[in-house]
Order: structure tokens, then C-alpha cells, then sequence
């Protein structure tokens, strides 16, 4: 697996890029994540994107997976639940992110974007 994959204005990883997580949970932005080391790249992959983006300060947007879009409508947008019967599995954007993991095994959806860039 590649640690990321970069365009002019967008960024690609599975979870997250690499950042500091504080001890409250919470995530703080690091400029220089394009130098991290394979153990923080190793880290970042399953960190939930939708949360870390809240303090991310990229100049691109992050497509990331890993963690399921209803969780970001939820949460973010108070759209739905989870996992219930009104779970919305769509593709997740908010400032500077874009989620797309639909939980597949459980939604029985798959997310496909067309970007241009």
C-alpha cells in the first residue's frame, strides 16, 4: 500500500494522514506529514479522517475510507444514525475532507466519485 496519493488540490489515503493525536482525543494538524516515518504512516491508516479533519489546516482536500460515512452525517451533520434503519452511507464531505467508506459488509453500498483535477 502506498502511503498516499497526491494531485494539484487532492490528497489520497485510507485513514487519515499522519498528525498528532492529543491526549483528550482531539487532533492536531502536522505540516510536515509528507515526511512521517512508515510507523506514523502505519498509525494514520485507521484513524478516523472525519475527526481529524476538524483540525486539519491542508491546503487540499483528503479522500479518505476507512471509517464508515454515516458516522461523519451523524455526527457532523446530525443526519441520521449510524447504523439504523435512517443511516446515510453516502459519500461524506465536509471542510477539507471527503469520506467515502460506505461500510460495505453492512450497507451493501459502494461509493465511486469522479473528480476532475
Amino acid at each position: 500500500m502506498v502511503d498516499y496519493y497526491e494531485t494539484a488540490h487532492y490528497v489520497f489515503v485510507h485513514g487519515w494522514i499522519p498528525c498528532i493525536q492529543e491526549r483528550d482525543g482531539n487532533y492536531s494538524h502536522r505540516s510536515d506529514w509528507r515526511e512521517a516515518t512508515p510507523e506514523e504512516w502505519r498509525r494514520a491508516r485507521w484513524i478516523n479522517g472525519m475527526d481529524a479533519a476538524q483540525a486539519c489546516t491542508e491546503e487540499k482536500t483528503i479522500l479518505c475510507g476507512h471509517w464508515h460515512c454515516s458516522y461523519g452525517h451523524a455526527r457532523y451533520e446530525n443526519k441520521g444514525s449510524e447504523f439504523g434503519p435512517d443511516a446515510d452511507f453516502s459519500p461524506y464531505y465536509g471542510p477539507g475532507v471527503i469520506a467515502l467508506d460506505a461500510c460495505t459488509a453492512y450497507s451493501g453500498k459502494i461509493n465511486i466519485l469522479t473528480l476532475e483535477d
